[in-house]
């Protein structure tokens, strides 16, 4: 199971990618300021940080080894297109 939340790592899902407050809050910070300056805030986006956590336990059990901080640069590698 795929989760949005670390919480349900701790609760038995294989892993979770999920955006922090700190992290959500650097980008609205980034956006606010940018508002303030005289741009426009544009359309709706997806968070740009976010992490990746994994439950060892599950993975282990399932045959698989799994980094987060690699899982993590995949996906953003991925995001940008490259």
């Amino acid at each position: 199971m795929l989760a949005f939340s670390p919480a349900y790592v701790r609760a038995g899902a294989l892993l979770a990618v999920y955006s922090t407050p700190a992290q959500i809050g650097q980008q609205v910070g980034t956006m606010a300021r940018s508002f303030f300056q005289g741009r426009p805030l544009g359309l709706p986006q997806y968070p740009q940080n976010f992490s990746v956590s994994v439950n060892e336990y599950v993975a282990r059990s399932l045959g698989l080894h799994l980094e987060p901080q690699t899982l993590a640069e995949r996906l953003r590698r991925l995001e940008k297109g490259s």
